[in-house]
């Protein structure tokens, strides 16, 4: 664990995605999607008071920060991409109407505290900022609730595609610009005198918890307690808030028609920070129906991810699996990233463009050496 550290989870379901092209240069897309975004920023300082106590730091000052910008909600996406200069250049973007379900932000999350060496007293002092949105036990009752609930933002995807030379392409593509306004179910903590000093010398336990309270009541009565000697104040203001944006940069090269090898940078930016990851592959085509795929990245401090991954086009369904961290699955105890992408697609009047081509040619050939008798 380094002094700073994050945790990041994305979970995306696709409940509804079509496509159309019209015209050689012009496809139109749809989707609608429930997307989890969980990024979560905490300090090592934390994790060692929870462990270790409070004791083996006596005298010292420590942060106890974290940050936090995560959300559940509905994307409803519209777009569109055309072809230019024939078909080098594929620009397209997308507008994204966003419900929200639940989301938990921080602005400021800054809690320090000073051990007294003799009596082992806590000098605490805290700026906190931090909003609560949405209700996930309403979303198990009544689901249709967030299909288009009260929790509204917007948001642009913008990419491109050019390809260099039959055997070379390059990609770009920044996605997530947007923003969700919270109004919905909403609780904020904020500090009411940011950086003031007070002295917590513990609490009696019998006054929290007995026979006629529980665990978790005790436990709340507890959390209730700490607020109000940090003086800190719960309020429902509405508040708005930014989704963390991505990047991706990209390169493929093509030793031939079946088989390619791909570049790509990534990075996610997260309240100011910039969270990077490269990565290679090598992807091999077996005529029409598999195809197998190999990687290599770098990312979240870790030189040991080994992906591995298969497509299989049966028809008018196409199956594919996909990891960028196979060695997770036997050594997860040590893993610090795991991923994996499952998809079933259905494909409608797919029209296969080398068998066209192929046709064309016999069409010509059969043509230029007709002899007038049918055959040649």
């Amino acid at each position: 664990i380094n002094e700073k550290n994050y945790l990041v989870f994305g979970l995306e379901t696709d409940l509804l995605s079509v496509g159309k092209r019209i015209g050689e240069n012009n496809y139109f897309s749809f989707n609608a999607t429930l997307r989890t975004n969980i990024n979560f920023r905490y300090d090592k300082a934390p994790l060692e008071v929870l462990i270790n106590g409070n004791a083996p730091y006596a005298g010292q000052t420590k942060n106890l920060s974290f940050g936090a910008n995560s959300s559940i909600y509905m994307e409803y996406g519209l777009g569109y991409a055309r072809s230019l200069f024939d078909k080098k250049l594929n620009v397209g973007g997308k507008v994204k109407l966003l419900s929200g379900v639940a989301n938990v932000s921080t602005k400021k999350s800054d809690l320090t505290f000073y051990t007294d060496p003799s009596a082992y007293e806590l000098s605490i002092s805290s700026d906190m900022d931090v909003n609560i949105a949405g209700d996930l036990d309403s979303l198990d009752n009544d689901p249709s609730k967030y299909i288009l609930g009260p929790n509204r933002g917007l948001a642009f995807d913008l990419g491109a595609t050019y390809t260099y030379s039959d055997k070379l392409e390059f990609s770009a593509s920044i996605l997530d610009i947007g923003y969700i306004k919270w109004k919905d179910e909403v609780t904020n903590f904020r500090s009411k005198n940011p950086g003031a000093v007070f002295t917590f010398s513990g609490v009696e336990i019998d006054d929290f918890y007995n026979d006629t309270a529980d665990f978790s009541e005790a436990f709340g009565e507890l959390g209730d307690t700490l607020l109000d000697r940090l003086d800190i104040e719960e309020t429902n203001e509405s508040y708005s808030n930014a989704l963390p944006t991505q990047l991706y940069l990209g390169a493929n090269y093509h030793f031939n028609k079946t088989l390619n090898a791909g570049f790509v940078f990534y990075s996610q930016f997260y309240k100011g920070n910039i969270l990077p990851g490269v990565g290679v592959s090598l992807n091999k085509k077996f005529g029409k129906i598999l195809g197998l795929y190999g990687s290599y990245s770098y990312f979240n401090r870790t030189a040991t991810n080994i992906g591995l991954g298969f497509s299989a086009n049966l028809g008018p369904v196409q199956l594919y699996a996909v990891s960028d961290n196979v060695l997770s699955v036997f050594n997860y105890d040590n893993a610090q990233n795991t991923n994996i992408r499952f998809a079933i697609n259905l494909r409608f009047g797919h029209v296969d463009e080398s068998s066209k081509e192929d046709k064309k040619s016999k069409r010509k050939f059969k043509h230029e050496n007709n002899d007038g008798n049918g055959s040649f």
